[in-house]
């Protein structure tokens, strides 16, 4: 072998084995609570569902590998503070979350909807529970982001997932129960409540989904944003920072827009749903 021949393959080689260790020092970190969500994700332990489809196809080509912590709620948001866990997956925003999340379009499409014993009339608003003896069931980190209605009688069970309020709704110990219209449609299509009914209308618009990235991890690198308006509250839309480019979070943001823009990640969304359940979905969606 000559020379020049020995050089290249010791150059390839080197490429080589510096990618590979590139990609197993990226380790992207999910942490999600105990109790399920499904199609997202199921009950620790089994963290498969739609979640880490996504996600894992996502780290896999920006060059990481997927790690997901399960534990209740509060100690995974105590660690995204910290930076030990780099993000959560589907994260509403406020402005205390912002303090130490960077929100990022995941490409999923979410909005709360309502529901109940069939016997409720149909809600578009839950101002109109107000005042009511109704009981609104409230999952952690659930509706209440935006603020609950005052007057409304409400029960928060901890580490309450769809399936145990729905139990609770059965049971008559709730009356009114809102969450992710994903979530419902899924358990109802999986497990028929004809006792129950849903309140489509009752909540907010089909909107975007946001997974949070910890500002503390070693993968988040952001710049100033020179179009922030600090006359204005911090928002998704007026973000004080911008990722920076290089970043792995940057990265992970350029890559689920890519996956949402040529339809992957819709097609992975409708793998998890009978073709009925994919088709209203998507129809609620494009009405908005």
């Amino acid at each position: 072998m000559s020379l020049a021949h020995t050089l290249a393959l010791t150059l390839t080689l080197t490429f080589a084995l510096t990618l590979s260790a590139n990609a197993a020092s990226c380790e992207l970190t999910m942490g999600y609570r105990t109790s399920e969500r499904l199609p997202y994700i199921h009950a620790e332990p089994n963290n498969q569902g739609l979640y880490l489809a996504l996600y894992q196809k996502a780290a896999e080509r920006i060059g990481c590998t997927l790690k997901v912590l399960r534990a209740p709620k509060k100690r995974i948001l105590r660690e995204m503070r910290l930076g030990k866990v780099d993000f959560y997956p589907g994260f509403g925003f406020t402005q205390k979350r912002n303090q130490y999340s960077y929100f990022i379009a995941n490409g999923l499409y979410e909005r709360y909807t309502g529901i109940s014993h069939k016997d409720l009339a149909q809600i578009s608003s839950l101002n109109e529970l107000v005042g009511t003896p109704y009981v609104l069931l409230i999952s952690p980190g659930g509706y209440d982001l935006d603020g609950i209605p005052k007057g409304i009688i409400t029960r928060r069970p901890p580490e309450m997932d769809a399936a145990q309020a729905f139990e609770l709704l059965i049971a008559r110990k709730g009356d009114f129960f809102s969450y992710d219209e994903t979530t419902l449609r899924f358990e109802l299509a999986h497990h028929p409540h004809p006792e129950l009914k849903l309140h489509p209308e009752c909540c907010e618009p089909m909107r975007d989904m946001y997974l949070g990235f910890s500002r503390a991890s070693r993968y988040f690198k952001a710049s100033p944003n020179p179009d922030y308006d600090p006359s204005q509250a911090e928002s998704i839309a007026n973000r004080r920072l911008l990722l920076m480019p290089g970043s792995k979070a940057h990265a992970l943001a350029d890559e689920l827009e890519r996956m949402r823009a040529s339809g992957e990640t819709e097609r992975i969304r409708e793998s998890f749903f009978a073709p009925s359940q994919a088709t209203d979905m998507t129809s609620a969606s494009h009405s908005q």
